[in-house]
């Protein structure tokens, strides 16, 4: 269990597995969190059988200033999947070779 979540300015190269995989269960909004920082990280050949993130059931997140080169090409890199409202935010994430993100309605992204 995790209220809040920083993952920031690192690297991953070379990985075979999930890199997040961050769950909330039941739809009680009187607790907080959890909420992810992912930002100015940096992926280079990773691969998963599913997504490399997967969030499920959290509240915020931003994504800012991640690069994801030749990984998880024809998969997804990012899924979210919420039961209630939440607040995900996308900025200058650069994708070169890879795969995509399986956004739902509460993703905005920012230019």
């Amino acid at each position: 269990n995790v209220e809040k979540m920083n993952i920031n300015n690192c690297q991953f190269e070379n990985n075979n597995g999930q890199i997040v995989g961050l769950i909330r269960t039941g739809n009680d909004e009187s607790t907080m969190g959890p909420m992810l920082q992912f930002n100015s990280n940096t992926f280079i050949n990773c691969n998963n059988i599913n997504e490399l993130i997967y969030l499920e059931g959290v509240q915020a997140s931003e994504f800012t200033n991640n690069n994801f080169l030749n990984s998880n090409h024809n998969k997804s890199i990012i899924l979210y999947k919420d039961i209630v409202r939440a607040k995900h935010t996308q900025k200058n994430n650069q994708f070169v070779h890879s795969g995509s993100v399986v956004e739902n309605k509460f993703v905005t992204n920012l230019k």
